[in-house]
């Protein structure tokens, strides 16, 4: 996802939805704000059955949210991602909403918020 938040990224958004179609993704909805796309994890692994539904927000160029869902399409995880305004818009917040097991064998939905501050980048080349 890291890379999904990039300028190359942003700067190739059109490019992007291109190739992950011509990899087998499919092409939700396509409007003026949003696109949604579906797209197979199992090219990550061939023994994963999971997919992942992707949401990009075209006016900034970047996901804005995901789910994973199993092969029975049954919902795994959502994650909704927060960006600063202005000049930089860096990633800076994570939402996490995923289903889990407690050991009395309640199914519950557990909510993970992370805020991120103060992000400082060291590139060693």
């Amino acid at each position: 996802m890291a890379t999904m938040q990039g300028q190359f990224f942003a700067d190739n958004l059109d490019e992007f939805i291109k190739d992950a179609i011509k990899n087998g993704a499919q092409v939700i909805e396509q409007g003026d704000t949003y696109i949604t796309l579906r797209i197979s994890l199992k090219h990550i692994d061939p023994k994963i059955g999971q997919e992942t539904v992707l949401l990009i927000d075209r006016n900034i160029n970047k996901v804005v949210g995901s789910r994973i869902y199993n092969a029975k399409n049954e919902l795994l995880q959502t994650i909704y991602y927060g960006y600063n305004k202005g000049k930089v818009q860096s990633l800076n917040a994570i939402r996490v909403e995923e289903k889990t097991t407690l050991p009395s064998g309640e199914e519950v939905k557990m909510i993970t918020s992370s805020k991120i501050e103060n992000l400082k980048f060291n590139l060693n080349i």
